[in-house]
């Protein structure tokens, strides 16, 4: 399941925004726009989360 979790595009082949801030989630959420961040906003995570 964690390789389903890993994408950063969407089926046609365009990019999903990447937020790094709380700031920038609640921004693209209210705007309904699609956004992807890491598990608490960390990097580190990517790996164990996808």
């Amino acid at each position: 399941m964690r390789n389903n979790l890993d994408v950063a595009v969407f089926r046609n082949g365009d990019s999903i925004p990447h937020v790094k801030t709380d700031v920038e989630w609640v921004a693209y959420g209210n705007a309904g726009k699609p956004a992807w961040c890491y598990y608490n906003n960390d990097p580190g995570n990517g790996t164990k989360y996808g």
